[in-house]
């Protein structure tokens, strides 16, 4: 059983959210799109959309598809063509929670998207740039999940310690991203099986329904 832990000794003053699996259901999209690149490419690794799981298309080619030119290029377009039509539904409860945590932190969006798949997003949810204080995405960074930068540079726009923000993130190499910032995480078992999630994160929830700020600010939800 996982122990319990305590963010009242601590002076939270931000949340800091990824994007695909926590703000909006879309990561059975891109599941769905990297298992097939799998078993295109790389047939011999088994689970190859997890493995990929949460990092951005840089660091996927960089560290896969590095001598494979025609092949970036070919995901490239699928990827373009797969964004334009998705369709961005929000986490249960997310909305809420989000209208909720402006008016006692700050928030940020901390995804590994590009600038170009963000541009799509709000087209279609115009709302969404208002909800949060600052963004970054992986155009802002030169390493993305696992590695903290993104975190970290969203702590430092927003003039706080890492300390002093929580993270809430869906995949394995993001909730290592924010640990390994100095930052809580709380998983959200949306992509990711509880009890995995459970390894690494501090809290794990299925989503935001019925869960308000102050449950995660005093530490009084179980």
């Amino acid at each position: 059983m996982q122990s319990r832990f305590s963010f009242t000794d601590m002076a939270i003053k931000a949340f800091l959210f990824d994007f695909d699996g926590v703000i909006v259901d879309t990561e059975h999209y891109y599941t769905e799109f990297w298992a097939e690149q799998g078993k295109i490419y790389f047939p011999e690794l088994k689970d190859f959309a997890l493995i990929i799981k949460g990092r951005s298309l840089k660091t996927i080619y960089d560290e896969y598809f590095v001598n494979m030119p025609q092949a970036k290029i070919d995901i490239e377009k699928a990827l373009i063509e797969q964004e334009k039509s998705m369709v961005y539904n929000y986490i249960d409860g997310v909305e809420n929670f989000l209208s909720q945590s402006k008016d006692c932190v700050k928030v940020a969006l901390v995804t590994s998207s590009s600038q170009r798949k963000m541009e799509n997003v709000y087209r279609e949810l115009p709302e969404i740039k208002s909800k949060f204080d600052v963004i970054v995405t992986a155009n802002d960074i030169s390493k993305s999940k696992p590695n903290p930068e993104c975190y970290q540079k969203a702590a430092e726009r927003l003039g706080l310690s890492v300390e002093e923000c929580i993270v809430f993130e869906d995949s394995i190499a993001g909730v290592v991203a924010g640990k390994e910032a100095g930052m809580k995480v709380i998983g959200l078992a949306t992509t990711v099986d509880k009890e995995t999630l459970s390894q690494y994160a501090d809290k794990v929830i299925e989503n935001f329904v019925g869960l308000k700020p102050n449950d995660i600010l005093t530490e009084s939800f179980q």
